[in-house]
C-alpha cells in the first residue's frame, strides 16, 4: 500500500520496498519497509506493507505482529483485519478468525464483497454450509452480475440435507439455479397452467424467491416433483394424456438432477470412478446431457484418461461449436494431456472469443476468467514465453489469491526464470489452497513435483528428495506427468549427492513404466552409467 500524506522519505522507502518484493528480494524488501515504519510510526499502511513482506517470507508469526500493530493504530482496518483471519485460520484458530469477519462485517461494513467471501470459504472449509449458504446469497444480493456467487451457493446448497414434513432426511436437492420447479402429477400441472392463464404466479419460482424458501426449510415443491408418480382415483388403468407424459418427463428430469449432484458429491470426496458409474448412467437415459459430459470428462481425468476425457468434451463441442465452456474445457485437457500447444491454440481462442461475449452479456465472472488466464498460462510455459506466463499467471493470483491452480502455475513461471525461492513460496501457498481434499490430489502431486525441482536447483538436495517421495506417495501409480517429473528430480538429485548407482535404479525403474514420456530419462540414465 503507497504511503499517503507521510513524510517522502517514507514514501520512497516504501516504493523501494514494494519494487524489490516484486522481484523477490524479500529481506531488503523488509529492510526498506522497516526504515518507512520507523519514518511514519503512526501510519497504518506502514504496518500492513510490513505484515504482507514477512507473510512472503513465510513468517507467520512476524506478519500477525505487524498486523495487530495495524488494528492497534485502526481497529477497522480493512487490510489488516482480512490478512489477520487468513493468518488465524492457517493456525487453526477459526472461531477467532470467524470472530474478526463477523465483527467487521457488523461494525463496519455488511456489505463488504471481501470480507463476505472469505467468510464464506471459510464456512465452506469447516463444513458449516447453512452459514456459507447465507454469505453467498447475500453476495448474490450485493454483486448479481458475479457468476462465481451462483456457483458457490449451489456448492453449499447441494451439501444442505433435505428433510420432509416428519424430519427425515430424503434424497434430492435443496435449490439449483439450473432446473426448473417440477409438478408432481398432471393435476398440479393442469393448476399452475391454469394459474398462468389468468395471470398468476404459476408453478416457476424466481432465483430469489426458490433461495430464501431454501434458507427458510420450504422444500415441499421439491419433494413433490422428485420422482412422483401418484394418481387420483380411478387413474390405475387409463392411459397417460400429453399433460401426464410432460409430468412424467419433468419426473425423470428431476430424477436425474439428483443423481447429478450425487456424482458431483462422489468426485468431491475423491471417489471419481462412483462418479463416473452415475456420469454413465446419465447418458444413457440423456446422452447430449452437458454437465454430465463434462463431470464424465473431468472423472476421466482424474483417473487419468484423458483420451475418453477429451471424446466426451469434443461430442459436446460437435453440437454446439462455438460453446466457449466446451472448447475452454478441450483447451485444459490438450495441455493437461501434454499435447502440442499448437493443438490446443484454436480452441483457446475461440474460448477467448466466447468470453468477451459473455461479460458483454454479464454472463462471465471472476470464475470464467480464471480459468482463461490459467490456460494462457500453460500454454505460453509451453512455448517457452515466460513473460507471458508470468503475467497471465500473476493475473490470475491477483484475481483469486486462494486458486492452487493459478498458484502452481505462478511457481512454476518463477521455476522457468530461476526465481526458485519465489516459485517455493508461490508452491507453498498453493498446497495451503489445496487442503487435504480428495479431489486435489492431482494439484498436490504437480505442487510437490515443482518443489523437489526448485529444491534440486537450489541444491538442497534432502528436500529435493523429500518431496519428490510426497508426489510420488500422492500418485502411487505413476498415471500423471508431473510424478514421471518427480521421479526425475528424485533421480538427478540422488546423483548430485553423490549416490549415483541408487539414481541410476531409480532412472531404470522409470524406464521400464510404460507411460514414460521423457527421451530425456535415457540421456540421464546413460550419463550415469558412464560416471560410473
Amino acid at each position: 500500500h503507497p504511503l499517503a500524506d507521510e513524510e517522502p522519505e517514507a514514501v520512497r522507502a516504501t516504493q523501494r520496498g514494494a519494487r524489490l518484493l516484486h522481484e523477490g528480494r524479500v529481506e531488503e524488501s523488509i529492510r526498506e519497509l522497516h526504515d518507512a515504519r520507523q519514518l511514519a510510526p503512526r501510519c497504518t499502511d506502514a504496518c500492513n506493507n510490513l505484515g504482507c513482506a514477512y507473510q512472503a517470507n513465510n513468517d507467520d508469526s512476524a506478519a500477525i505482529y505487524w498486523y495487530r500493530e495495524a488494528l492497534r493504530l485502526a481497529s477497522h482496518d480493512e487490510t489488516a483485519v482480512m490478512a489477520m483471519a487468513l493468518l488465524e485460520q492457517r493456525r487453526g484458530q477459526v472461531d477467532e478468525a470467524q470472530k474478526m469477519l463477523v465483527n467487521f462485517l457488523q461494525a463496519v461494513d455488511s456489505s463488504h464483497i471481501g470480507a463476505l467471501r472469505q467468510l464464506g470459504r471459510l464456512h465452506q472449509r469447516e463444513g458449516h454450509w447453512s452459514q456459507a449458504a447465507g454469505c453467498f446469497h447475500r453476495l448474490i444480493a450485493i454483486d448479481p452480475t458475479n457468476g462465481e456467487w451462483p456457483t458457490q451457493l449451489q456448492i453449499c446448497m447441494d451439501q444442505v440435507p433435505l428433510k420432509d414434513n416428519f424430519g427425515q432426511a430424503v434424497p434430492g436437492r435443496a435449490f439449483s439455479f439450473a432446473e426448473r420447479h417440477a409438478p408432481a402429477d398432471a393435476q398440479e400441472q393442469l393448476r399452475a397452467s391454469s394459474s398462468r392463464a389468468r395471470g398468476g404466479y404459476g408453478g416457476d419460482l424466481s432465483a430469489t424467491s426458490t433461495t430464501c424458501s431454501s434458507f427458510n426449510g420450504d422444500n415441499r415443491g421439491f419433494q413433490q416433483g422428485v420422482g412422483s408418480s401418484s394418481r387420483g382415483p380411478g387413474q390405475g388403468g387409463r392411459s397417460f394424456s400429453p399433460m401426464q407424459e410432460r409430468g412424467r418427463g419433468m419426473g425423470q428430469d428431476a430424477a436425474v438432477s439428483v443423481q447429478l449432484g450425487e456424482a458431483r458429491r462422489q468426485r468431491e470426496n475423491g471417489r471419481p470412478d462412483a462418479a463416473l458409474g452415475i456420469y454413465r448412467g446419465v447418458l444413457r437415459i440423456d446422452g447430449r446431457n452437458t454437465e454430465a459430459l463434462l463431470g464424465f470428462a473431468d472423472c476421466q481425468q482424474d483417473l487419468g484418461s484423458f483420451d475418453a476425457a477429451l471424446e466426451a468434451v469434443k461430442q459436446l463441442l460437435s453440437a454446439t461449436p462455438d460453446d466457449p465452456e466446451a472448447n475452454l474445457r478441450v483447451a485444459e485437457l490438450l495441455l493437461d494431456a501434454g499435447h502440442d500447444v499448437d493443438t490446443a491454440e484454436p480452441y483457446l481462442r475461440r474460448a477467448s472469443q466466447g468470453d468477451l461475449g459473455r461479460s458483454r452479456s454479464g454472463g462471465g465472472g471472476a470464475s470464467w476468467r480464471l480459468r482463461l488466464l490459467c490456460v494462457e498460462a500453460e500454454a505460453a510455459l509451453a512455448r517457452e514465453e515466460f513473460a507471458k506466463a508470468m503475467a497471465s499467471a500473476s493475473e490470475a493470483v491477483r484475481l483469486d489469491a486462494s486458486s492452487a491452480k493459478a498458484l502452481l502455475l505462478l511457481g512454476h513461471a518463477r521455476l522457468r526464470v530461476a526465481d526458485y525461492q519465489a516459485s517455493l513460496r508461490a508452491v507453498t501457498a498453493a498446497l495451503d489452497a489445496c487442503g487435504s481434499s480428495q479431489s486435489a490430489r492431482r494439484l498436490r502431486v504437480t505442487a510437490h513435483c515443482l518443489a523437489a525441482q526448485a529444491h534440486e536447483r537450489l541444491r538442497e538436495y534432502p528436500q529435493a528428495m523429500s518431496r519428490a517421495s510426497q508426489a510420488l506417495e500422492e500418485d502411487p501409480e505413476g498415471a500423471s506427468l508431473s510424478s514421471s517429473a518427480a521421479r526425475v528430480a528424485r533421480a538427478m538429485a540422488l546423483q548430485q549427492s553423490g549416490q549415483a548407482r541408487e539414481a541410476e535404479a531409480e532412472l531404470l525403474l522409470f524406464l521400464l513404466l510404460k507411460n514414460c514420456p521423457f527421451c530425456c530419462c535415457c540421456c540421464c540414465c546413460c550419463y550415469l552409467l558412464l560416471l560410473l
